[in-house]
């Protein structure tokens, strides 16, 4: 809760980012003193913030929206790009799929691949390829086109109720809106994504998935 928290903040959501912290102080105030008193620093200095944008004299106090790139920044890529892979390894049968990228044409290979297993009905291994189909698209600086492949995995992922493969969908529908710029669907995916492998007692997962959110925001 205190991440979902420190997403809000970092995105200038302090309402939503205090709901957060609040909640997270419910959860760690009988188990954690050393968390708690931190999370105690985080929802002070919360209020504050919100007391002092109040008290300012503007006249609005909402930014412009800026217009997302229509090509993926190649430097936001790469620096993320090692914890897309990791993200997507947690995945059954991924690592094989992953191995596409090694030949001379790796998107025919995986289209290939992913008519194949559609073919046959295997959803789950056509929403994992989709998945990596859709990351090598994003490294092309295509965002809108993986957008498509990240989304269409996400509705395959949902048919089986496979879980774990709908939350790495959110994660990586979540980091194409990171490179378009569209940062409040970015922390709307990551929350959504980080919530159902919690629920799902995917420690591994969740521990990737925190990774590829830290170094988004570090950016």
């Amino acid at each position: 809760m205190d991440i979902m928290g420190d997403i809000y903040y970092n995105t200038d959501d302090k309402r939503t980012a205090l709901l957060y912290y609040k909640e997270a102080f419910k959860l760690y105030s009988e188990t954690d003193s050393d968390t708690k008193e931190n999370i105690i620093s985080k929802i002070n200095e919360t209020e504050k913030d919100l007391v002092s944008n109040q008290s300012k004299p503007t006249l609005s106090s909402v930014k412009p929206l800026k217009n997302p790139p229509l090509e993926v920044i190649t430097e936001d890529y790469i620096g993320i790009s090692t914890e897309i892979e990791e993200v997507i390894g947690i995945l059954n049968g991924a690592n094989t799929y992953m191995s596409y990228a090694d030949h001379e044409n790796p998107l025919k290979q995986l289209q290939n691949a992913y008519e194949m297993s559609s073919g046959i009905g295997d959803n789950d291994a056509s929403a994992t390829i989709l998945m990596i189909k859709g990351n090598l698209t994003l490294k092309d600086s295509k965002p809108v086109e993986a957008l498509e492949d990240f989304k269409k995995g996400f509705g395959l992922f949902k048919l089986t109720k496979n879980y774990t493969g709908e939350a790495v969908a959110m994660l990586l529908i979540g980091t194409a809106h990171y490179i378009t710029g569209n940062m409040d669907l970015v922390a709307e995916n990551f929350r959504k994504s980080i919530e159902l492998l919690r629920q799902i007692n995917n420690i591994s997962g969740e521990e990737k998935a925190i990774k590829l959110m830290n170094t988004i925001y570090e950016e």
